[in-house]
This record gives structure tokens, C-alpha cells and sequence, in this order.
């Protein structure tokens, strides 16, 4: 169930804030981080972080990740550390000095920058982009897409790289894909605590009929385990959008966006697996409803055992009218069966779109999206808590009791300009 009412994220509303993503910390607390326009004091893009409670309170101010500004930097992806830091990367359209290149930062538990921001891709021809990060203990991978690269003899390619908690290179950038006819692109990945970690992409082509998804199990020391395999059964057309998220016990579900096999434009679709890699039932349906689309699925597993996914419909609400779109969670149960039908998350009847979604230990776990009107100033972010109220608690507002005698308030001269109260603070 929703806990408390939708919020709004980011601080700075002029211009657009786009493209969440959500990691939480080893603390409980966590850290929502998007793209934002213009706010770093040039016509460009950069990227941005809110550290809240495990409740959504916001810790401190917004700040930004990258250093460098002046550039593009845009697409972040961020995942905690098992230090208590935080790691973030983003796709920067210049720094490499051969178009786009992926680069990072990782911080300590209080956001604090933990030495310089740093490439993660060695090759640097042409371009390094769309980056996913995941953690393990000790460390961390990122993956990216990269066209034209010498190591791979299509146009794109899935890349990876490991690192320790503080940023050194475990080994060398590796490629993903073995198929290298077409094109190999949209990476995302997922690690187990142990550093076994799984990585899925966009492969054009290569199931017969359009696009479809394939994922690269990989074990404790960046071996892959086994070869590659395609995770859509169904084939007709193009599947794409894919998430995959790691799940209790060693298994992990992927979700990805289906065009035209629920009859519509389009459906979310997801299959799990076991820790060997072994699919578990067959893929399914997640939405309920199929009028209008279903889009950019992100999924997020639960202590049970079981998961959440997030999705946005263009042109559907729950009555079955409306012309804007909505974004929607379905929680599954650790056998992959819904405990539920389909909520719809946003409140308002605006175009809500880019969902991205992190637990928050129990069966709790946040979903973040943009909206493009509600801040005012183009788009801006917002995110929904989920899950037990008695879970995430928010301190209440003081109250002075629980005494004998006269209170008296008396005033202090200061200075002679208003003074801003706390608005949490009401004087009576």
C-alpha cells in the first residue's frame, strides 16, 4: 500500500529534470539521482542526487555528481556500495575526446565525493554509452554500449568493467555479446553479494524477428558462466527495454517491454531464473490491462523473496479513459505469482513517465518517475513510498506537554530582517 503521499524530488525546478534512478544505501537510507538542465550554469545537462531516510525524508540538499561541467552529462545509473558509499555513472558527450564516454564517482555514505570522477571505458574510439552499474561486496561492474569498437566487429556492442569499492579497475574492460552480427545494445545488470553478476541487452536481429533480449551469467571473478542465452520466448516483433534485477537466494527476473504480443502497441513482460541460470515457469504477462501501451518496465526485488516491477501506460488510466499516462507497480511473490493486480502510482493526471524503483528492506521499496508539468518548469521528479506505515515512520511534528508551570516566549532582537521558521515549526 502507499505510504504517505507522492513527493516532489528535486529541489531546482527551472528547466527539466529528468531520467531517475534509485539505489539504497547499506544504512536503509537511499539516494535518487536524475538528469538535470541548465542548473550547473551552462546550456547543458548535468547530473544530480537526493539523499533521503529510509521514511523519504530528504538528507541535506540536492547536489551534483559531475565535475566536470560545460559538456552533456546525462543517463545516470547509481548503485550502493557495500563501504556504505554509493557509486554513480553517466554518459559524458565529450570528456573522452572521441564522443561520448561513461564515467564515474563514488561517494561515502554522507555524499561526499571519494576522489575525482573517472572514465570507466579504456576505449575511447567513437562512442561509450548508456551505462548500468551494479554492486557486490567489495566492488562493483558497469556495463555500456559502444559503437564502432575494434573489439567487436558489428556497429554495437555490450562492454564491462569491475572495480573494487574505491574505484580501482579489477582486470580489463571486457565485451559481453558473443553474437556480434547486428547490433548489441541497451545494457543492464544485476550482481549477487557473492560478485556473481548476470548482464542483459537489446540484440537486433538475432532472435529471427526484430530485436530481442539476451542475457551473460558471470560468476564470482568475472567468468562468464556459460554461454549466452535470449530470455523472450515470444519472438514476433521487437523486445527491448529490458531490466534485470537479482533476487533472494541467487536468482534474479528480467521484465522488458513486448511490442504488439498482448495486442497492443505494446506489454511488460518478465521470466525468472534460478541461480544456475535455469528459466523458472515460462515468461508472463505483467500488466493487466493491455489498452494503450505499456512501457519502460523497471523491476526491483522484495525480502519474501518476490519482486516489484514498475512500468508507465501512455493513454489508459483505471477507469479506462484519459489521454495522458500513468505509471503503475505489480508486486509478485517469490513462486512469480501476483499478489495483486496493477496500482497505478501517480496521482495526478499529467505525462508520467521513466519509472525506476528500489527496496527499501521488508516488503517497502520506492518508486520514482517524471513528470512533465507538475514543478512548474518543464519536467521534474517525484517519487511514491510503498509498503508498511509502522515500517518507515517519520518523526512528528514536537509538541510541548508533559509539564507543570507557564511557558513564556519572549523576543529576542536578532537582526532587524524577517526570519524564516522551520515549516515544520507552527507557532499557536
Amino acid at each position: 500500500m502507499k505510504v504517505y503521499s507522492g513527493e516532489q524530488v528535486n529541489t531546482y525546478t527551472n528547466s527539466n529534470q529528468d531520467t531517475p534512478a534509485i539505489t539504497v544505501l547499506a544504512d536503509g537510507s537511499y539516494v535518487v539521482v536524475w538528469t538535470s538542465y541548465t542548473q550547473d550554469g551552462v546550456n547543458s545537462y548535468g547530473i544530480y542526487a537526493q539523499r533521503f531516510t529510509a521514511s523519504g525524508v530528504p538528507t541535506g540538499p540536492e547536489s551534483r555528481i559531475n565535475t566536470t561541467i560545460g559538456n552533456n552529462q546525462t543517463d545516470a545509473s547509481v548503485a550502493a556500495l557495500s563501504s556504505g558509499g554509493f557509486v554513480v555513472t553517466w554518459t559524458d558527450n565529450a570528456k573522452d575526446g572521441s564522443g561520448q564516454g561513461v564515467y564515474a564517482q563514488c561517494f561515502d555514505a554522507s555524499g561526499v565525493a571519494q576522489g575525482a570522477e573517472f572514465k570507466v571505458n579504456t576505449t575511447t574510439y567513437s562512442e561509450q554509452y548508456d551505462s548500468s552499474v551494479a554492486s557486490y561486496t567489495g566492488g562493483f561492474v558497469v556495463t555500456w554500449s559502444s559503437y564502432n569498437n575494434p573489439g567487436d566487429t558489428s556497429s554495437y556492442g555490450v562492454y564491462a568493467q569491475r572495480y573494487d569499492n574505491a574505484g580501482s579497475p579489477q582486470g580489463g574492460e571486457f565485451r559481453v555479446n558473443t553474437t556480434t552480427l547486428d547490433q548489441q545494445y541497451e545494457p543492464d545488470v544485476a550482481a549477487n553479494a557473492d560478485g556473481s553478476f548476470v548482464v542483459i541487452w537489446r540484440s537486433e536481429g538475432q532472435d529471427g524477428s526484430g530485436s530481442g533480449v539476451y542475457a551473460q551469467r558471470y560468476d564470482t571473478t568475472g567468468t562468464a558462466a556459460g554461454g549466452e542465452f535470449r530470455v523472450n520466448t515470444y519472438t514476433t516483433g521487437s523486445q527491448y527495454e529490458a531490466k534485470v534485477a537479482t533476487l533472494v537466494g541467487g536468482g534474479f527476473v528480467v521484465v522488458w517491454r513486448s511490442d504488439g504480443q498482448d495486442g497492443s502497441s505494446a506489454g511488460v513482460y518478465a521470466q525468472r531464473y534460478d541461480a544456475s541460470g535455469v528459466a523458472q515457469g515460462i515468461e508472463f504477462r505483467v500488466n493487466e490491462s493491455t489498452s494503450g501501451g505499456q512501457y519502460q518496465p523497471d523491476v526491483a526485488a522484495l525480502a519474501n523473496g518476490g519482486f516489484a516491477v514498475t512500468w508507465y501506460n501512455d493513454n489508459y488510466d483505471m477507469s479506462g479513459t484519459g489521454s495522458y499516462s500513468d505509471v503503475y507497480v505489480r508486486e509478485y511473490d517469490a513462486a512469480g505469482a501476483a499478489t495483486g493486480g496493477q496500482v497505478k502510482v501517480t496521482p495526478d493526471n499529467n505525462y508520467q513517465s521513466q519509472p525506476a524503483i528500489a527496496h527499501l528492506g521488508s516488503d517497502n521499496y520506492v518508486v520514482a518517475w517524471t513528470d512533465n508539468v507538475k514543478d512548474g518548469s518543464g519536467n521534474g521528479i517525484f517519487q511514491q513510498l510503498f509498503g508498511t506505515a509502522s515500517e518507515l515512520p517519520r518523526q512528528a511534528n514536537p509538541e510541548l506537554g508533559d509539564f507543570a508551570g507557564t511557558v513564556t516566549f519572549g523576543e529576542n532582537l536578532v537582526n532587524t530582517t524577517p526570519q524564516v521558521i522551520d515549516h515544520v515549526v507552527g507557532l499557536t
